[in-house]
């Protein structure tokens, strides 16, 4: 009697490690592909149908198609951290020079952990503001990675940034370029430079021309 039929094979395409949804931390994983085989006594003969791959966690056994490798929390919390840091740095370092004083590398460091909340800064995102960029670089890094902080956020970089001492109107302006980078209007910026100088009566410190509004800047474009 001849035995036939077809059953589905497995081929491992590759394996690693990747984030599981469902186990929520780093788990190892097998690639697999698919294919149904037409068999003659068992011994797989003909290739038949081949079926999407699939990610197999070796932990809990789910099934997740590729793109959840690209899904790692720790790699996008790494790199937020990275660009948050660059952010800070650079424009504690072009106000620090606007203010005629020099910063130190681990008085940076310093504040941006406390802003940011962590214990310690990876070396890749120390080098962030080891060397500091030109002004236009560092708007353009401002108003690339603004979207990561919120409101509140934006208004704590500028404080810290800025520190206590008197605001010149040299200070003023580069303040309020760059919260104008990460998209706070001329009074939202005064209002925290205001509070800052801790007179919320003082004059505007920023000119409104200098800090175009969100209409402003929509009708130039």
């Amino acid at each position: 009697m001849i035995i036939w039929g077809s059953y589905v094979m497995n081929k491992e395409l590759k394996t690693g490690e990747f984030y599981c949804p469902h186990c929520s931390n780093p788990r190892s994983f097998i690639h697999k592909l698919p294919r149904r085989w037409g068999h003659l006594y068992w011994i797989p003969l003909i290739p038949m149908d081949k079926y999407d791959s699939y990610i197999e966690c070796q932990t809990c056994k789910k099934t997740y198609n590729e793109q959840v490798l690209d899904h790692d929390p720790r790699r996008d919390k790494a790199a937020a951290e990275t660009n948050l840091s660059a952010l800070i740095g650079q424009i504690m370092i072009h106000v620090a020079h606007a203010q005629k004083t020099e910063l130190s590398a681990p008085s940076i460091t310093m504040t941006i952990k406390d802003v940011l909340g962590l214990e310690t800064l990876s070396p890749q995102a120390e080098e962030t503001y080891a060397v500091p960029m030109d002004k236009n670089a560092m708007l353009d890094l401002v108003r690339e990675h603004a979207g990561l902080l919120t409101a509140k956020g934006q208004e704590i970089v500028l404080v810290k940034s800025v520190g206590a001492i008197p605001l010149t109107p040299e200070v003023g302006r580069l303040v309020g370029e760059i919260g104008a980078a990460m998209g706070m209007t001329a009074s939202h910026v005064n209002g925290v430079l205001a509070d800052l100088a801790q007179n919320p009566a003082a004059p505007h410190l920023v000119e409104p021309a200098l800090v175009p509004s969100q209409e402003q800047r929509a009708t130039s474009a």
